[in-house]
């Protein structure tokens, strides 16, 4: 299961919908704060690396990998 998926279910399991309309609505408005807040959080990151490290080159921020972020992940990311 995608990540997004569970957190998303996690998330309409917790609250309870009068009409059928609301749960569509409601799933909307979680993946358009979900996607904002990612795009928050990887702009922190970015910005993070690029002041601890002091070098405005991102494929040398490969050491500053945030905890919450696969290595990998960040590897790749610094490589775009």
């Amino acid at each position: 299961m995608e990540v997004q998926e569970l957190l998303c279910q996690m998330f309409m399991s917790n609250h309870r919908f009068t009409h059928p309309s609301d749960v569509v609505r409601s799933r909307l408005v979680w993946t358009m704060t979900a996607r904002s807040n990612f795009k928050h959080l990887l702009y922190n990151a970015r910005k993070n690396a690029q002041e601890v490290s002091q070098i405005a080159d991102p494929t040398l921020w490969r050491e500053r990998a945030p905890t919450w972020m696969r290595r990998d992940y960040w590897e790749s990311l610094c490589n775009i």
